[in-house]
């Protein structure tokens, strides 16, 4: 340490100490070396020894630990900018910095089995013309693994116009991370004008924990599972298209969740699955072809706001208790919604649906006020299909 950081920080003296356990006998008196120990870490064998707490007791000491030491010791670290094409084998770890930037055209090639795991701020922000792209190396048909920006000095975290595709998922540190793209313990992150599609392995297409965050004008295609997982999080989603899921379109846990402008089509379980205890806020939205439009479990609330159903394969909304750790099923509050009537809501006995007064069931979708993302208004259902066809491609 400089003398400037001693003054400012202190100085720490290391040394060993000793320590100390007390012991309940039972019954009798324990033999000298009876009690033995093991390092848990180099797996020694440790001599314990008794001491008389009247006259022997250690010198006192304290604990320190990373955490409570001060933030930053030195230099503040570096700034990292990346660009051009840039090839990726095995793990590639941003721990060290104040904030990983990337140019707009960058593209990531990352090979069978390859990360990307940031630990400080990802400002990978392209542009229509010069997106940032992470892809599979060329002529490969082996999934990379996964991109992480993962915990809170990753906060600040900003992703425009990126592309992201044939990815899988992670193990590293003991944490798994069940998607190509994973947020996990970011408090704060925003993704806009996204593209993430055709992961070949795992849960999820993007998956976020513990975190906090907004995606925006963003599109979810051919995922291997779920296009979006949230867990234990509160994320506005805007403005964003999922077609092509092979399970649920949006799945949340124990999350609160805005959804506005949003177009859910093909998903071969729910367009929307809420529960454990989330709560969730739903204007503008279009459930299309799904074998349950709206799925709502285990304490949740989702409040409709505005809301359009067509082509369900099953319920347009389906409301119970899965989960037998949760008393409750779901509850729906439901104030406009189209495509759909009384006979396509169903719920279990422990369950609630309320109907706002005013509130309209229509089997017709409103295809006059129905705002799709930032696209143009559709005015038919043959303009939905038109879209969702050249989507798909």
């Amino acid at each position: 340490l400089t003398t400037q950081e001693r003054r400012q920080h202190g100085e720490y003296e290391l040394v060993p100490a000793t320590l100390t356990y007390d012991y309940i006998v039972l019954s009798g008196t324990p033999k000298s070396g009876a009690i033995k120990g093991i390092n848990a870490i180099t797996g020694q064998s440790v001599e314990i020894t008794e001491i008389d707490p009247a006259s022997e007791q250690p010198e006192p000491a304290d604990s320190i630990h990373p955490w409570t030491l001060p933030d930053q010791i030195g230099p503040p670290p570096p700034a990292i900018t990346l660009s051009g094409t840039i090839p990726v084998d095995g793990k590639r770890i941003f721990e060290r910095c104040s904030e990983v930037r990337v140019k707009p055209g960058t593209h990531f090639q990352l090979a069978a089995g390859a990360s990307l795991i940031f630990y400080c701020p990802l400002l990978a922000e392209g542009t229509a013309e010069h997106p940032i792209r992470f892809t599979r190396t060329p002529n490969s048909d082996t999934p990379w693994n996964s991109i992480v920006i993962q915990g809170a000095s990753a906060s600040g975290s900003r992703l425009a116009y990126v592309e992201v595709s044939g990815g899988s998922l992670l193990q590293h540190n003991l944490i798994h991370y069940p998607g190509q793209f994973d947020i996990h313990g970011v408090n704060e992150f925003s993704i806009t004008h996204a593209r993430f599609s055709d992961n070949l392995i795992g849960d999820d297409n993007l998956h976020i924990a513990y975190s906090k965050g907004r995606i925006e004008n963003s599109l979810f295609l051919r995922s291997a599972s779920d296009a979006l997982d949230t867990d234990i999080s509160k994320i506005e989603i805007n403005n964003s298209t999922f077609i092509n899921s092979g399970n649920d379109g949006i799945d949340m846990m124990t999350s609160e969740v805005a959804l506005s402008g949003i177009l859910i089509s093909h998903s071969g379980d729910k367009c929307i699955s809420a529960g454990e205890e989330s709560t969730v806020v739903i204007t503008q939205t279009l459930a299309d072809d799904c074998q349950i439009g709206l799925a709502v479990k285990d304490r949740t609330q989702a409040t409709i706001e505005e809301m359009s159903f067509s082509n369900q394969r099953g319920d347009s909304i389906a409301l119970y208790n899965k989960n037998p750790r949760y008393s409750a099923g779901g509850e729906v509050i439901i104030k406009r919604a189209f495509g759909i009537t009384e006979s396509a809501i169903h719920a279990d006995k422990r369950s609630r649906v309320s109907l706002h007064k005013g509130a309209l069931l229509n089997a017709e979708v409103n295809w006059d006020n129905l705002q799709i993302g930032s696209r143009p208004t559709l005015h038919s259902e043959a303009e939905l299909q038109q879209r969702i066809k050249q989507l798909r491609k």
